[in-house]
Order: C-alpha cells, then sequence, then structure tokens
C-alpha cells in the first residue's frame, strides 16, 4: 500500500470530453487523478498535459466500463496502491446513434445501459468501501436533462441515464450521514461527439466548453458541505 499526501480522485471516461478536462483540472487543483477511458493514446495525451501542467503524472487506467468483473478488479487495485479514494466522478457516457425507437438494435441499447446505468451501479459496489475510508469522499455522477424528458431520438440515452439516476438517489439515501457526500451533476449541453450526433443544426455558441463545465464540477467537490443541498445540481 501506498501513502499519498494528495486526495485520489478516480474520472471515467477521462479520454475525452468532460472527463479528459475533469481529470486535468483536478490534476491541476493537487489531486492525484487515476484517470479511466478506451482510447489509450487519448489517455496518454491526457497525461502529456498534465505533467506539462503540474509536474506530476496520472494513473492510466485503460478500462471498458461495459465489462463488470475489470470494474471489481480496479477497485482491488486502487485499495492495494492508494488504500482509499476521496472522489470518484463518473464522467462515462455512451449514447447510441440517434434512432428513432422503433429502429433502435439491441446491441445499441445494451451498450447504453451498460456504461450508464450498469457501470454506475458496478462502481458504486467497488469503489464505495474505498470511499468510506477518506475522511471526507465525494461520489458524483454525470447526469443530463434527457433523463427527465421526452426528446425523440435519445431513448438509449435518456433511460440509461434515467436509471443511472435512480440508482444514484437510492445510493445517497442509503449513505445519509455517512462520510460520502453523493451528487448528481447536469452539466447542461456540452461540446461533445454525443451532443453532435443527437443535435446536428444546434449551433456551437448554444453548447458549453467541456473546460468550463470541469472547472466548475472541481470546485463543486471541494465546496463546503451542506445538508439541505439537492442531489441534483446544474452547473
Amino acid at each position: 500500500m501506498t501513502n499519498e499526501t494528495a486526495p485520489i480522485a478516480l474520472v471515467t471516461g477521462a479520454s475525452g470530453g468532460l472527463g479528459g478536462a475533469l481529470a486535468l483540472e483536478l490534476a491541476k487543483t493537487g489531486y492525484h487523478v487515476i484517470a479511466t477511458g478506451r482510447a489509450v493514446k487519448r489517455l496518454e495525451a491526457l497525461d502529456d498535459q498534465g505533467r506539462a501542467a503540474t509536474g506530476a503524472r496520472l494513473t492510466l487506467v485503460p478500462l471498458d466500463l461495459s465489462v463488470g468483473e475489470a470494474i471489481d478488479r480496479l477497485g482491488g487495485v486502487i485499495f492495494e496502491r492508494f488504500g482509499r479514494l476521496d472522489a470518484l466522478v463518473h464522467c462515462a457516457a455512451r449514447a447510441g446513434p440517434a434512432t428513432p425507437v422503433a429502429q433502435i438494435k439491441p446491441a445499441d441499447f445494451e451498450a447504453a445501459m451498460a456504461v450508464n446505468a450498469l457501470a454506475t451501479q458496478r462502481l458504486i459496489r467497488a469503489m464505495d468501501p474505498l470511499l468510506r475510508l477518506a475522511a471526507q469522499a465525494e461520489a458524483a455522477f454525470v447526469t443530463c436533462a434527457q433523463a427527465r424528458s421526452a426528446d425523440p431520438f435519445w431513448a438509449p440515452y435518456a433511460a440509461s441515464k434515467a436509471a443511472m439516476e435512480a440508482i444514484v438517489a437510492a445510493y445517497a439515501a442509503e449513505r445519509t450521514r455517512s462520510s460520502i457526500r453523493v451528487r448528481l451533476i447536469e452539466p447542461g449541453p456540452l461540446r461533445t461527439q454525443i451532443r453532435r450526433d443527437h443535435m446536428p443544426g444546434e449551433p456551437p455558441e448554444r453548447q458549453i466548453d467541456p473546460a468550463i463545465a470541469a472547472r466548475a464540477l472541481a470546485a463543486l467537490l471541494t465546496q463546503p458541505r451542506d445538508e439541505n443541498e439537492p442531489l441534483l445540481i446544474a452547473i
């Protein structure tokens, strides 16, 4: 077990979008970041950015969140190396094609559910013991307005995010008065590939730069605790 003076943060989806921007922002604010993603070259580029900005390296973990056993193994590795986890931020998402409900391929629907919903529960299962070992820990899960709407062509993404919200709400209720602060984070319409695929005519200026959302989210992780704050926070 390695003793680390810096807080330890696990960020999923760090090979792009909000996850990558957040991993870099947290590194700049003093966290040691465990960055997961499927795109190895993008993770390596992120590490280069982190070293240039902070002089420290990130811990890179190529990971497919649809493989539950890999999430379980990651929990064991984090315990052996760091002995705890101070923050878990689940940014990874999969949307599938923008397709009418009647034409969605089962594999596309299942892929969205695997990353957005099933992996949420698996991450909680694997990381909750590590979060409980920290003096105060953060568990944040990125969601979207589509989880509470009926927008056409978003069904796999919307349904899987709605399931994620239900899982996180139950987890938050179970962790009342614990050292773990559990929150759902809605960053708004981000300038990402998912948004471009589903809203091709939307002007880029109406979309939020992931780097700006990452700064706001990083600030949330260190703000004083408020027992009366809502579970869902828009940034």
